[in-house]
């Protein structure tokens, strides 16, 4: 059974959220019928980034998103986050800490640049899905 929560923000970024999510869930897991997935939108620091995801346990997954985005930063935060849930669920990406594992092979997951961290494969993925997706959601 697919299972998701939304805490926190405001009722309106709620309201987008759960579409957003039923949205990503269809694009990117089709055919999944196990998942649970609690979205918190809360206020992180304004230097911080838009979203972060975690895998809690097997099928199990929070994502935290900043609140008082704008419609389309919250929107593809959602698609970003849930990029890694697919990505984590299909055991591409296994987190060890500082350590990630993508595909089999281990990366340092410290970076000093944007173009490094952007240039970590499973960044580079999910940036390009989630501005894929946000195309397709707005048709």
């Amino acid at each position: 059974m697919i299972c998701y929560s939304v805490n926190g923000g405001t009722s309106k970024e709620r309201a987008l959220i759960e579409k957003a999510f039923s949205f990503a869930v269809e694009e990117l897991m089709p055919r999944k019928k196990n998942l649970d997935v609690e979205i918190f939108l809360t206020k992180m620091a304004e230097d911080d980034a838009d979203g972060y995801h975690l895998h809690v346990d097997k099928y199990e997954h929070n994502i935290e998103l900043q609140t008082g985005l704008s419609e389309e930063d919250l929107v593809t935060a959602l698609f970003h986050e849930m990029v890694h849930v697919r990505q984590t669920e299909r055991s591409q990406m296994k987190d060890k800490g500082l350590i990630k594992i993508w595909n089999g092979v281990e990366y340092l997951s410290i970076f000093s640049t944007v173009d490094e961290y952007m240039s970590l494969p499973w960044e580079a993925e999910a940036y390009k899905l989630q501005e894929e997706m946000y195309i397709k959601w707005n048709q």
